[in-house]
């Protein structure tokens, strides 16, 4: 399987796209896991998060990196926000915001 990086912490397996897991072993909503090289990467479904479709879609800049502080709006299940998470890592902050009904 090729593993090429195209944003820090982002990376196409194949013609898939995926993160290096942040917690090895961890699913967050069912995606698959992979195992290369002795690492292990998320599966990113393009179908489940904008980011992702952007991303496979040609996204030229990406300023979510490690370290980097991110505030989340819309965050629902939190599906591209764990990914976001998986990006940015321990050195990161990341803030998720979504409404609540009463």
């Amino acid at each position: 399987m090729e593993v090429k990086e195209i944003f820090e912490n982002v990376y196409k397996l194949d013609s898939r796209l995926a993160t290096l897991n942040l917690v090895p072993g961890e699913r967050v909503y069912g995606e698959e896991l992979v195992k290369v090289n002795e690492k292990e990467y998320r599966m990113w479904n393009p179908y489940r998060s904008k980011l992702a479709a952007a991303i496979l879609n040609g996204l030229k800049e990406m300023h979510i990196k490690k370290g980097s502080h991110v505030l989340y709006l819309g965050a629902a299940n939190g599906t591209t926000c764990s990914h976001v998470s998986d990006i940015i890592g321990n050195d990161g902050i990341l803030f998720c915001v979504e409404i609540s009904e009463r």
